[in-house]
């Protein structure tokens, strides 16, 4: 079907195509081929995967018919097809020409490097360890205060104690504030790790937290969570190695990465764990069809936010005007409760923009898009090139920071879940969401920062 769906394509839809994907191909190739070791771990190393994925692969293996129809949420996105092709590679070229455009900054000390020839003790080792175990235990009393005796069926990913929701806030509209401290799991996790393997001697701990957090994230559904939590946790155990992973590690990785999240897209239910009775699983099972294919297919699915970027960035301006600053307003203002300000915006541009690609009723709830697809209908082509350049010129000061404070493992947390938040920047395309979500997993890292450097201050 993938052949066939190829052989639709006209001349300008192949070249887009093809010049992404090599494009991405020879960027990785040619870093994994560097000599130096880290120098896979790029963040434009990254941003390709994500574009090979999102942009390339993803929406042929998922929506791809073999006539040439591109089917999702019972549209035809074919239409889209060509102009998400070209906003795809215009991202990607301009993201790697902010990363490429300057080599030196001048990059502020961090840390361990503030002191000359420190070398970690033992007592900082601890320290991180139990910095992650405060933030965890924390974040588990926070969410017993949301969710009172339920929050035991967030533990357990599979099936359900039957224990009825009992919130013993007093305000029930504050449980909104409450939910998303969960994030901050992983953050604890991170410290957990790193201290493991400097020696801090907690590994049943640190399996046993590590466990409960991988099992609350399958709980709640959503997969993003994983990734920027197993992410991080992959990187610092090769920059401890200070090695790069073998060509057989990261096949065997990514094909049991798609596997599993394949199996969750069909068996999850939100806040309710993994169901192996869901719509999904049961169709497989009527139609007799391969758990594998099924689950591959399957963790494609994601990738159909391509589709609805096409869509966005069609429409723009001639059935829907530019929403200029919208953005950026929304994001502000989403941590002021709508009791104190009941006139804040409520990001109607996105939905009003869904809308006119699924013309079917309520067809329009749950769809997401990419972040150059709000790039672009904030301030077009214009503000999806200049956005997507300070994107890579950010990560590229990142990149050197990280470099300058190697040894230091805060450093090493730090690059690490900004290198996962990548994931949320490129496939979530809604700055309100993007900003709420760097809160609730970055607030402890950046306090955890505050108390690190300030120790380390001569």
């Amino acid at each position: 079907m993938i052949l066939d769906f190829l052989y639709t394509l006209n001349f300008f839809e192949a070249f887009l195509l093809f010049s992404l994907f090599f494009a991405c191909s020879i960027k990785l190739l040619n870093s994994y081929l560097n000599n130096q070791w880290i120098d896979i771990f790029k963040p434009i190393n990254l941003f390709a995967l994500l574009t090979l994925f999102y942009c390339v692969i993803g929406p042929i293996i998922s929506s791809g018919q073999s006539d040439g129809d591109i089917i999702y949420r019972a549209t035809n996105h074919r239409e889209f097809y060509k102009i998400g092709l070209f906003a795809a590679l215009l991202s990607f070229l301009s993201f790697q020409l902010g990363f490429d455009y300057k080599n030196n900054f001048s990059i502020k000390k961090f840390g361990l490097k503030k002191i000359n020839d420190y070398v970690l003790e033992k007592k900082d080792i601890l320290r991180l360890h139990r910095w992650g175990e405060l933030i965890f235990l924390s974040t588990i009393s926070l969410q017993f205060l949301a969710f009172g005796a339920y929050i035991l069926n967030s533990i357990r990913f599979i099936g359900s104690f039957n224990l009825n929701i009992q919130t013993i806030l007093i305000r029930q509209n504050l449980i909104g504030y409450f939910q998303p401290t969960v994030n901050f799991l992983i953050v604890a996790n991170l410290l957990m790790f790193i201290s493991l393997l400097n020696g801090s001697k907690e590994r049943t701990k640190v399996s046993f937290y590590l466990l409960i957090t991988i099992s609350m994230f399958l709980n709640f559904g959503f997969r993003w969570r994983l990734f920027i939590l197993l992410l991080p946790i992959f990187l610092i155990y090769f920059f401890y190695k200070k090695t790069k992973p073998k060509i057989s590690l990261l096949i065997s990785l990514l094909i049991a990465i798609f596997i599993s999240f394949g199996i969750i897209q069909l068996t999850r239910s939100y806040g309710f764990g993994l169901s192996f009775d869901s719509a999904s699983y049961r169709k497989i099972r009527r139609e007799n069809q391969s758990l594998f294919g099924a689950s591959i297919k399957a963790s494609f699915h994601d990738s159909n936010v391509f589709n609805t970027s096409g869509g966005m960035i069609y429409k723009t301006p001639s059935e829907y005007n530019y929403v200029g600053f919208a953005p950026i307003i929304n994001a502000i203002f989403v941590v002021f409760p709508r009791q104190f300000f009941p006139n804040k915006p409520q990001g109607e541009y996105i939905n009003d923009l869904y809308k006119k690609i699924y013309s079917f009723k309520y067809w329009e709830a749950g769809a997401a898009s990419l972040g150059f697809a709000e790039y672009y209908i904030a301030g077009g082509w214009l503000a999806l090139l200049s956005l997507n350049f300070l994107l890579g010129y950010f990560y590229k000061r990142l990149w050197i920071w990280f470099l300058c404070n190697f040894s230091d493992p805060l450093a090493q947390i730090n690059y690490a879940a900004y290198l996962g938040f990548l994931f949320i920047i490129y496939s979530r395309g809604y700055l309100l969401q993007i900003g709420f979500l760097y809160i609730s997993v970055f607030l402890p890292l950046i306090i955890c920062n505050y108390f690190w450097e300030k120790r380390f201050k001569k």
